[in-house]
């Protein structure tokens, strides 16, 4: 089976749609190759899957933060009330 080369850019834009959509067996074999023969890539691909997980986990987490206690909505109305 013939398996066209992959510059690493390709390679990435492959691993990126992989993580997004998925890859046909054609590209899934592309890319299997392509990390063969270079290591940079896989690591590449293996510290960009680890950013978007850190990334998800902090943008997660944000909106946890976001949220007001009952308490502190109470002293909102309370002040809104106030300055009426």
């Amino acid at each position: 089976m013939y398996f066209d080369k992959l510059s690493c850019k390709k390679a990435t834009l492959l691993a990126t749609k992989r993580s997004e959509q998925g890859l046909s067996l054609k590209e899934k074999l592309q890319l299997w190759y392509h990390y063969q023969l270079c290591h940079v890539c896989k690591i590449w691909e293996n510290q960009s899957a680890a950013l978007d997980k850190l990334l998800a986990s902090t943008l997660s987490s944000m909106k946890e933060d976001r949220k007001l206690s009952d308490e502190h909505k109470s002293e909102i109305k309370k002040a809104l009330k106030k300055e009426q």
